[in-house]
């Protein structure tokens, strides 16, 4: 078991920082009551998922809790500072 830093964020957080995926999608404001889902950085998604874009639709355990993984951001994103992944606040 690993510690990650992840930041909690809005639906709207990538649109507002117009930033655009990678692979799959951000946040749509149907996540927010649909279940958890979680958007990977670039760095974790090629470190640790092999950069497969099979990724996208999978079941993560975060917390201990199966979170769905929906994105992966562009490599050069980086807010905050840090931040592996991000989920819903």
């Amino acid at each position: 078991m690993s510690t990650v830093q992840a930041a909690q964020v809005s639906p709207d957080f990538f649109d507002l920082a117009g930033a655009r995926p990678l692979v799959g999608r951000f946040f749509v404001k149907g996540d927010v009551d649909a279940g958890r889902f979680m958007v990977l950085s670039y760095d974790f998604w090629s470190e640790r998922m092999a950069a497969s874009p099979s990724v996208i639709g999978s079941k993560v355990d975060l917390d201990g809790q199966p979170t769905v993984v929906v994105g992966v951001a562009p490599r050069d994103f980086r807010v905050p500072e840090g931040a592996l992944l991000w989920t819903l606040q």
